[in-house]
């Protein structure tokens, strides 16, 4: 997850993702696990996480109020490796920057796959199947091995 607004609370995009893959477990997934970075107020978003479900909650606690785009994604890429998780869904983007780089910039710091703009996700058979938002409107795309999401609204099949 992005780091939260002022309040603590949970980027809007960030809710879309969490609800994505709390849809990802209930079908069989076998752990979802929430990861931010960012001040003491930001456990405020795990604990919404785990309020809906998150197994494993990560706090990367900072200093700063503020990161750029790059630091955020070293920070959460490195999370996720140590973590060993292979499907990564983040929010569309940011709420203090409006950047969309965290899921493409985390997804290449891992050389995982990353597909964009994604407004529903499933798993068949061992494959993430999403359907994202293309050029002449909704595509569905199947990404096998380590991938990555970046969530504009969930719609859950």
């Amino acid at each position: 997850m992005s780091p939260p607004l002022p309040s603590g609370r949970l980027v809007p995009y960030d809710e879309y993702a969490l609800e994505s893959a709390i849809a990802l477990k209930e079908s069989g997934a076998d752990e979802l696990v929430a990861i931010t970075c960012g001040p003491q107020r930001a456990s405020k978003c795990l604990t919404e996480a785990a309020a809906v479900g998150a197994d494993r909650l990560i706090h990367i606690v900072t200093d700063a109020d503020f990161m750029d785009s790059c630091t955020v994604q070293s920070i959460l890429s490195s999370a996720i490796e140590r973590s060993e998780c292979d499907i990564v869904l983040c929010g569309k983007q940011a709420a203090d920057t409006n950047s969309g780089s965290t899921g493409p910039g985390v997804a290449s710091l891992l050389g995982y796959s990353c597909v964009g703009s994604v407004t529903e996700v499933s798993m068949d058979g061992g494959k993430l199947s999403a359907t994202r938002l293309g050029a002449t409107g909704l595509e569905r795309i199947e990404v096998s091995g380590p991938a990555c999401s970046h969530s504009i609204k969930a719609k859950l099949s």
